[in-house]
């Protein structure tokens, strides 16, 4: 009976270590794993060669978890219902059933044994320290898959046909994809563990990745520049009026012929100096991007740009407008979830008492879109909100003109003979009902 008991807790101490290992292997980050402090590097290339091969770990702790178990039930629960048996027969009741009882109480007793300290417990251990885990156990269990390989061969075989017949696609890369890494992002926030903010700007970095240049530069007709052309007291002028550090410097007045940026200090260097500037010793050249390049792809050009901007160029090589540090700092870390302020501090969207919107035409529609709540596809074709009314219109607008859409009065307030400026969204009256309501 003893010899048998501890031949039990042997195979449950077996079934512990191969839960216990799966689980460590399994669910251990790599980059934790390299950055664990007193292993050796052979020992976490170790790990990490067995976590890539998944299908030959499941294989052999599952094997080894499966033998346990039959090993437990074939020779230490049938001698533990022998011995049960024979006490129930001193009881003048349960003597008809004593076989069937004994054999009941054993299973339960050996499964309750097998679920706590072979299951549960292993296996919470594995979540609570999985990378000290797994480098516990990894040598005698690389010990234990060379034992097994040819059995663990075999079910790999017969596996993947199997998958292959049910046309199963094959496990996942371990790689971190970016909806992963936005389902953490949220699990943060709703935890608290990130706050709102951190989780803006976190989220507001991915982004960054299919943001194109265009929905974070700053618009051509609002560029400030300097023709070479133009008298000192022109010049003059231009720094006065303008906010900006720096300027562009431009050859016939013409945008789409920049010689280059110049800091407004040289400029105001030379003009004290007096006698006819010379662009050519104070001016950075100019570093043309397409419209359609990602922000993310565009930061290393932008942090080695001298000139500090970079000039965004349409397919025709006209230049739409210039994005700089500033502007990629604003996406991070502007003021969430309302749309940045262009290049002037201006908000693009204000909110009205009357529960209208005021919205600059330049306004990405994609900002708009988010803000507003509308459908994802509601905006398919249109870069900006002017885009849309330009569309839907036919025509450049007047002000006072409006156009109904998706249960918004658009209305035109402020245009030109070249672009609509300033729009108000006024929402149905359903909607403004229901916001007072609220």
């Amino acid at each position: 009976m003893w010899l048998y008991g501890g031949i039990f807790v042997l195979l449950v101490a077996f079934t512990a270590f191969f839960n216990l290992t799966e689980m460590a292997l399994i669910v251990s980050r790599p980059e934790r794993l390299k950055s664990a402090s007193g292993a050796s590097d052979q020992l976490i290339n170790q790990v990490l060669a067995v976590k890539n091969n998944t299908g030959a770990l499941l294989a052999a702790t599952q094997s080894g978890i499966t033998v346990m178990s039959i090993l437990a039930g074939t020779f230490c629960v049938t001698e533990l219902a022998n011995e049960l048996s024979r006490v129930l027969d001193w009881l003048p009741v349960l003597h008809p059933y004593a076989t069937g009882v004994a054999t009941f109480l054993s299973i339960m007793v050996a499964t309750f044994l097998t679920l706590i300290f072979g299951e549960l417990l292993p296996k919470r251990v594995a979540l609570a320290a999985p990378e000290r885990c797994a480098m516990f156990v990894i040598v005698p269990m690389r010990w234990a898959m060379v034992a097994v390989s040819p059995f663990v061969t075999l079910l790999l075989l017969v596996n993947n046909v199997l998958l292959r017949l049910l046309n199963v696609p094959e496990s996942p890369s371990n790689q971190t994809t970016a909806e992963e890494i936005h389902y953490v992002i949220a699990g943060g926030l709703e935890s608290g563990t990130i706050k709102a903010i951190e989780h803006s700007m976190l989220e507001s970095i991915l982004e960054l990745g299919v943001r194109s240049a265009r929905t974070v530069m700053t618009s051509r007709r609002r560029l400030e520049f300097v023709d070479e052309a133009m008298s000192a007291e022109e010049i003059e002028k231009r720094i006065a009026e303008t906010p900006c550090s720096r300027l562009i410097i431009t050859r016939d007045k013409d945008l789409d012929r920049p010689i280059g940026v110049v800091a407004k200090k040289d400029i105001l260097t030379k003009l004290l100096q007096g006698g006819t500037i010379d662009y050519s010793s104070i001016t950075q050249a100019p570093v043309f991007v397409s419209e359609t390049s990602t922000v993310l792809g565009l930061l290393n050009k932008l942090k080695h740009a001298r000139a500090g901007m970079l000039f965004v160029v349409d397919e025709f090589g006209s230049v739409v407008g210039i994005i700089t540090l500033h502007d990629v700092l604003e996406v991070v870390a502007g003021d969430v979830p309302e749309p940045e302020r262009n290049a002037f501090g201006e908000k693009m969207l204000k909110k009205q008492d009357d529960g209208s919107y005021i919205v600059s035409g330049s306004l990405p529609a994609d900002d708009l879109t988010e803000y507003l709540g509308l459908k994802d596809d509601s905006l398919p074709d249109y870069k900006t909100v002017a885009g849309l009314v330009l569309s839907k219109l036919k025509h450049l607008p007047q002000p006072g003109e409006k156009l109904n859409f998706d249960g918004w009065t658009i209305e035109v307030l402020d245009a030109d003979a070249r672009s609509v400026k300033t729009l108000r969204l006024i929402p149905s009256a359903k909607d403004r009902a229901e916001t007072k309501e609220s």
